[in-house]
C-alpha cells in the first residue's frame, strides 16, 4: 500500500513537473517570440528610415543637377538668338523653329542623356521648340507641370505624365 500511494503520488508529481515545465517554456518562449517581433520591426523600421534618408538626399542631388543643367541650357546664346528672331516677327518663322528643333536635338539632347525631350516655351505655355518637332505649337498651359513651375524659377520637383506615366521634372 505504502508502495502504491507513492507511485500515485511519483505520477503526479511528474505530471505537474512537465506541466510546469510546459507553462515555464511556453511563457519564456512566448516572450522571447515578443521581443524578436518588437527587435525584427524595429530594425526593419531604422533600416527604412535610412533607405528614405538616402533616397531623399540622391533626390535633391538629381534635381541640384537639373538645375544647374536647366540654368546652362537658359544660357545658351543660340536658343536666345533665336528667340530675339522669333520676338522680331520674322516671315521665315518655320525655318527659325526648324534650325532652332535641329539645335536642341543635335546639339543640347546628347549633352544631357537625363532628358529625354526638351522644349523651349513660350510665356503662355505653347512649346515653340522641341527636340521631338511634333511638340511644336502643342499647348501646354493647362498641364500641371506647367502650373506648377510657373510659381517657380528653378527645377524643384517630380512630376508623373498623365499621359505616359513617365516622371517629368519642373
Amino acid at each position: 500500500m505504502f508502495h502504491k500511494e507513492i507511485g500515485t503520488i511519483g505520477v503526479r508529481l511528474l505530471v505537474f513537473s512537465i506541466i510546469g515545465s510546459l507553462l515555464i517554456f511556453t511563457i519564456v518562449s512566448t516572450l522571447a517570440i515578443i521581443y524578436e517581433y518588437r527587435q525584427i520591426r524595429d530594425d526593419t523600421l531604422e533600416n527604412l528610415e535610412i533607405l528614405a534618408d538616402s533616397t531623399r538626399r540622391e533626390i535633391k542631388d538629381l534635381l541640384k543637377y537639373l538645375q544647374a543643367r536647366v540654368t546652362d541650357f537658359s544660357s545658351d546664346g543660340r536658343i536666345k538668338s533665336t528667340l530675339k528672331e522669333l520676338r522680331t516677327g520674322n516671315p521665315d518663322r518655320v525655318e527659325i523653329i526648324a534650325r532652332l528643333n535641329d539645335h536642341l536635338t543635335k546639339s543640347k539632347l546628347p549633352i544631357f542623356p537625363e532628358a529625354s525631350e526638351i522644349f523651349v516655351l513660350d510665356l503662355s505655355g505653347v512649346a515653340l521648340a522641341s527636340s521631338n518637332p511634333m511638340q511644336v505649337n502643342k499647348d501646354f498651359s493647362l498641364s500641371e507641370w506647367y502650373t506648377e513651375s510657373q510659381k517657380e524659377t528653378m527645377v524643384s520637383d517630380l512630376a508623373r505624365d498623365p499621359s505616359d506615366g513617365e516622371y517629368q521634372w519642373f
